[in-house]
Formats: C-alpha cells, sequence, structure tokens
C-alpha cells in the first residue's frame, strides 16, 4: 500500500505543474478583464475541465501529502485515524462543491454581478 500511496503522490505532483502554470498564465493573461470576458472563459468546455482537473488534482496530491505527515507524527491511533478521515472528507467537500456553468433553475452557481449606481 505504501508503494501506491507514493505513486500517487508523484504522479498527482507530475500532474499538477503543467495544469498549475496553465492556471498562473491564465490569471496573468485574465488580469484586467472584464467580467463577462472572465465568466466566458470560465464557462467553455476545455477551461473547465481544465479547472476541474486542477482543483481535483490539487486537493488529492495535499490530501495524500496530510495523510503522511499524519501518519508520522500524530501518535494516538484514534487522532490519527480521526485526523485522516476528517481530511479525506474535508477533500471530496471541497472537491465537489464547486459551482457549475449551467443548473436546471438558471442560477449558474457564481455570485450574482454588482452593477455600479
Amino acid at each position: 500500500m505504501a508503494v501506491h500511496h507514493w505513486w500517487a503522490q508523484r504522479l498527482t505532483a507530475v500532474a499538477l505543474i503543467p495544469l498549475v502554470v496553465w492556471f498562473a498564465v491564465s490569471l496573468i493573461m485574465m488580469s484586467g478583464a472584464d467580467y463577462l470576458i472572465v465568466r466566458a472563459w470560465v464557462g467553455s468546455p476545455v477551461v473547465m475541465v481544465l479547472l476541474t482537473l486542477t482543483i481535483v488534482i490539487g486537493l488529492h496530491h495535499g490530501q495524500l501529502g496530510l495523510q503522511v505527515v499524519i501518519e508520522d507524527y500524530v501518535t494516538a491511533t484514534a487522532g490519527k485515524l480521526a485526523l485522516i478521515v476528517l481530511v479525506r472528507f474535508t477533500a471530496v467537500f471541497f472537491g465537489h462543491d464547486q459551482p457549475r456553468s449551467d443548473t436546471q433553475d438558471g442560477h449558474d452557481g457564481w455570485p450574482a454581478r454588482r452593477t455600479p449606481q
């Protein structure tokens, strides 16, 4: 099991390299852009898939790393198990609680745009 965990951590780290570079370059290119332009960019299928991959892989990588820290430095067995379960549920919660581009009730999941008065 330890070998699987080690490989999963390395593979997620390698997968995050191009994703984080793409995300950082995209943020720089979108700086100063209008709200509607950014919203349209986020709503495009390719960008949405890349953003989802960045979030999901990043959360999984973080969960793997925290699990190693907990296993190595928490001495109480019950506390160790409770912390690992908490970290996993937190990663799943934040991974599944992302705004969607289109929902059936007409609300797109993003905060309403405020117009200056």
